[in-house]
């Protein structure tokens, strides 16, 4: 260890690489891990195969094991979880339990807790989500408002793609402002640039259209 109280509680731990003041400074017998930063991992005692490059990135992870954190902030504050993988200024910031996620843009899975499964690429990605699961959500700000695990097996694909929704399940949506302003709808299936954008506020479910701007004007139904 490289840095003032850079791994300063190891015991018996081996393969372990700390590069900062206080980086891994908890760490017992935690094995395979690589802390490099001001605070990374510092609060680590037996988790292994934990990467963590940047200040703060996992600082409160303490077993949590096979997690990936690449910017300040980054998985902040997992305790447990694993297999999780968080690239970008405070993405996946506030998640403790969630596992086997993939987070990559600033603020992306910012507020995910304990959700899991979850594929989040783009700024802002899926920022308000706690609890939901299975989503796939790529694009700036695609998914960014859900925060309800009815929402569970959300596929957003797009720039601002479903960014309104909060709590409508199975949709499916491909292209550029794609439902934008659906805040609740379920089981709807757009592709194309501007397909079911509707009006801010708005609710539709049920609805499946392929195209330039199809359904544009939707409002209810």
């Amino acid at each position: 260890g490289i840095g003032d109280f850079a791994l300063r509680q190891n015991t018996t731990a081996s393969n372990n690489t700390a590069l900062g003041a206080s980086a891994l400074t908890a760490n017992t017998t935690g094995t395979g891990n690589t802390a490099v930063g001001k605070g990374a991992l510092p609060a680590n005692t037996t988790g292994d195969n934990n990467v963590a490059v940047g200040k703060d990135a996992m600082q409160d992870n303490t077993t949590g094991y096979q997690n990936v954190a690449i910017g300040q902030n980054a998985l902040a504050d997992n305790t447990t979880a694993n297999n999780n993988v968080a690239v970008g200024y405070k993405a996946m910031r506030l998640t403790t339990t969630g596992d086997s996620n993939v987070a990559v843009g600033a603020d992306s899975l910012y507020a995910l807790t304990e959700g899991g499964a979850n594929v989040a690429i783009g700024r802002d990605v899926g920022k308000a989500m706690t609890a939901t699961s299975y989503t796939t959500l790529i694009g700036k700000s695609s998914g960014a408002s859900i925060n309800n695990d009815t929402a569970n097996g959300t596929t957003a694909i797009g720039y601002e793609s479903l960014t309104s929704l909060t709590s409508g399940g199975a949709n499916t949506v491909l292209g550029f402002e794609t439902a934008k302003h659906n805040a609740s709808g379920g089981l709807n299936t757009w592709v194309g640039y501007q397909a079911g954008l509707g009006a801010s506020g708005q609710n539709n479910s049920q609805n499946t259209g392929v195209g330039y701007r199809v359904g544009y004007s939707i409002t209810t139904g």
